[in-house]
């Protein structure tokens, strides 16, 4: 079992020092972000509080250290797309392969995370998924790499 480490970044203590540097990622790209910002009773009571909301693209975030965390949890994802929201988890430390997007329904989509980004930096991004690869192509590769780089080695205090 992984432990996490509560961890404080800008004035907000998340749960874990991985949900922290995806804090980090996002403000480096300039994603506004709201930490655990509203939690949903799904249709079999249970309760849901997913990790972060980012109020420019109306996306819920749900951060996992692995793929094992994501499918153990998968059915709570898949209650929670019934709520007609959609669920991006983010997998692992910022980098372009930790993306599945969840719509609402039983219907899974992978989405790389560039395809999120086209909608604040229009061509600025680019992405060859539609093309039916999964490789991401980024017109500015170097903005992304600075904002993975920055999360994996911010120091933490």
């Amino acid at each position: 079992m992984i432990t996490t480490i509560p961890t404080a970044y800008k004035d907000i203590k998340f749960r874990s020092r991985l949900e922290a540097r995806w804090a980090v990622f996002f403000d480096t790209l300039g994603i506004t972000y709201r930490y655990e910002f509203e939690g949903f009773k799904l249709n079999d009571g249970e309760y849901y509080l997913p990790d972060f909301y980012l109020p420019q693209y109306a996306i819920y975030c749900e951060v996992k250290p692995t793929w094992e965390e994501v499918s153990k949890n998968e059915s709570t994802f898949k209650k929670f797309g019934l709520t007609k929201q959609w669920l991006l988890l983010l997998v692992d430390t910022p980098n372009m392969n930790t993306t599945r997007l969840y719509s609402y329904g039983d219907y899974t989509n992978v989405v790389p995370f560039v395809n999120l980004l086209i909608s604040k930096y229009g061509n600025f991004w680019g992405s060859s998924y539609q093309d039916g690869s999964d490789k991401d192509k980024f017109r500015d590769y170097n903005l992304f790499k600075l904002a993975c780089d920055t999360a994996e080695k911010y120091i933490f205090y």
